[in-house]
Parts: C-alpha cells; structure tokens; sequence
C-alpha cells in the first residue's frame, strides 16, 4: 500500500465516493472514519436527465459539478453495476481441497452456466450456508458482468474525470450498509428494495446473500403511472405528486389532508387518493405474492433459519405506513430503513426536502462507499479540482 491510500485509510480523512446510478436519480454519499465507526461527509441526490437512460460523458459532468459544489472530496468512485446487467448463478462445486483449483472451475462453470466463455468477463463468488440437505459439496453464489456491459459507465465517467476505483453488486453493498439493522446471523433477513424501475427481493442469512430476484416493472415508475392512469392526471406530474404524499397505508388510515393554503381538501381530492390508495394496495399484493414465494424457497432451503426481519429501501420505503402494510401482510416485523438508521451525521439527508425519499434511498450508495476499506482507489485529493 503507497503513501496516498495511507493517508486515505486515516480516520477522518473521506473514502471514496460512493455513486448509485438510479433511475430517477444519481446518490452520491462519501464517509470518513471517526473513534466510533461511519460518518457521512457528503450526501447529493441528483436528478437524471432523462429518466432510464443510461449514463453518459455529458450527464457525468454534470454530476461531477454537483459533487464539487457541495463539498465532495477527491475523485475516487465506487457504483453499482446495473441490475439488470448483472449476471448471476448459484453453483454447487467440489470440496474444498488444497489440490482442487475452486476458482478456475468457479469461473469456468460460472462461464458456462451463464454462456460467457467466449465473453470478457469479470467474476466474484461467495460462500452460501450449506442448505438443509447438505452434501460434502461447496455452494456458493457467483456474480459477474461482461466487459461490454461495463465499459460504456466507466468510460462515462472517467470523460468526466471521475476514477472508478471499484464495481460492486448491489446486494452485497445494501447489505454491507444494513449490517446494523440486520437480524441475528441464524436468523433470515429479506430486504426489498423498491426501486424507480424494479423491486429487489435480497435474502440474507449468516451475514452473506443467499438468493436475490429482480421483479422488473415493480418499481416506483409503474405504480406512478397506474396512479396517474386511474386518476387521469398523466400530464401533471405536481398533482400526482401530491396525491401519493397524502397516501397512508396504516390500516383503516387516510392522512388527513389540507390544500396548499391550509383549508380543508376537497371532497374531489378525497376520492382521488382513496382510490390512489387502492392502486398502491394492489400493486403492494402482487409484489406481496412474490416475496412470499421467494421466502417460501429460503424456508425450504434453511428451514432451521426463520426469517424474523424484513428491510424496505428504496424510494417506495418512503410511503407513509409501508411497513406496517407489509408487515400485517407477511406477520413478520417490517421497518423502512432510514439513513440516520445506518451512519451517524445523516441528519441531513433530505432535510432540504428537495428530494423527500433520499432519506430512504440513500442506503446503496452508502454501501458503496464504505467499500473503501478494500479499495483505496487513486488520487486522494483534498479537492475535487
């Protein structure tokens, strides 16, 4: 290790920057080591250009302007590939052995399974709990990406000047980040993440996960847009804005709402979130129905492991009475993970109210950023110019 990551390993001094590339939104969170463990140093939550649109050198720029101006340090980043990028298979492989080379023939079965051998690839894996019928075989959950599903983001925002010092997996990281709220390790955690274009279902079990699925066309982008279809304002984003925020899902409960001038609202704007309630309902039990089935495979897997906890993250986290909803619904304890939950000095994110769920979705970049212990990066700056 040179002289520069030394002095970016002190305590006090800011890791790298920890970049989810969203849907709607790019986070950014940068952490630095105090006597107690993680604070956050710098927190942005930034606007896409164009909503599901992949990154490019000129939205990376922009980016890279924000993070300067509101204090961000160095030009070190750690993001998320992509989930939908993401290339995934559990493996059932030999014992481990002294004479048995395990990570040629990981990544060659990985290879198969997932028809890269004649790809670029990279590839990671990780041990699993040895399940309920056990045989002397290893089991592990192996993840990678083609190099051509990754180049085009790095070489994004390495235009922009930004250093990708790492790639990470999105489950590992959120869990990384959660590390404090999780269940006991013989105990099972799920943790739903409820993103712009998806829902992610992650199950974690002896602090590794054991098993992910992405629900796409769960997210927040369809549940919006089943909102505004039934409501009929598809052309008035602050009006379906405004709806959503009166929503609660505690049972039997409406929050009571007022207009903008503090009157009383309108017996319009009434039927209008209750019947915005029912879609938010529906579309919540059609997610339901699959983690239900998904947990229902952990079970049979680990039957020995109960799942006692369920993690909510994302921008859907931030609805009023989510937990309690799934909570009634799975009779398991239920709680939205906030950032405050997670590092000290989180406070603030989302106080401004410019964006009002960054409280509950900054989790994955906050795993990111921590990956500093294990990848330094280059260029320790006291600036970012």
């Amino acid at each position: 290790m040179n002289m520069r990551s030394l002095l970016r390993n002190r305590g006090g001094v800011p890791g790298p920057i920890g970049l989810d590339l969203g849907g709607s939104r790019i986070k950014a969170a940068q952490l630095k080591r105090t006597s107690t463990g993680w604070a956050l140093h710098a927190f942005a939550s930034i606007p896409r250009a164009i909503e599901g649109a992949p990154l490019d050198a000129s939205e990376a720029r922009r980016v890279n302007d924000v993070l300067f101006r509101q204090g961000f340090t160095g030009d070190s980043v750690v993001l998320a590939l992509p989930d939908v990028k993401l290339l995934t298979v559990n493996l059932e492989l030999p014992p481990r052995s002294e004479e048995i080379p395990l990570d040629q023939i990981a990544r060659a079965e990985f290879a198969r399974s997932v028809k890269a051998e004649s790809d670029p690839f990279e590839f990671a894996y990780w041990d699993l709990p040895a399940p309920a019928r056990a045989t002397k075989s290893t089991h592990v959950m192996g993840v990678g990406c083609r190099h051509a599903d990754a180049e085009p983001i790095v070489e994004a925002l390495e235009l922009a000047g930004f250093d990708v010092a790492a790639i990470d997996v999105e489950a590992t990281a959120l869990t990384r980040a959660c590390a404090s709220v999780l269940a006991p390790p013989h105990e099972i955690t799920a943790l739903v993440d409820i993103g712009y274009s998806a829902v992610r279902l992650f199950v974690i079990h002896q602090g590794v996960v054991t098993y992910r699925r992405a629900l796409a066309g769960n997210g927040m982008r369809a549940l919006r847009q089943s909102v505004a279809d039934q409501i009929n304002v598809k052309d008035d984003p602050a009006v379906l804005d405004y709806v959503l925020e009166q929503v609660s899902l505690e049972e039997h409960a409406t929050r009571d709402t007022t207009t903008k001038d503090g009157g009383s609202s309108s017996g319009s704007s009434s039927v209008a979130i209750e019947q915005t309630k029912r879609v938010v309902c529906a579309h919540l039990d059609g997610v339901l129905a699959e983690v239900t089935t998904s947990l229902s495979y952990t079970a049979h897997q680990y039957p020995d492991a109960p799942v006692r906890r369920v993690l909510v993250t994302g921008g859907g986290a931030s609805m009023p009475g989510l937990p309690q909803y799934l909570g009634s619904k799975l009779n398991i304890e239920t709680r939205a993970v906030r950032c405050t939950d997670l590092l000290a000095g989180a406070e603030r994110v989302g106080a401004d109210d410019s964006d009002r769920s960054a409280a509950f979705t900054g989790a994955l970049a906050i795993g990111l950023a921590q990956v500093q212990a294990c990848c330094p990066g280059r260029g320790a700056k006291e600036g970012r110019r």
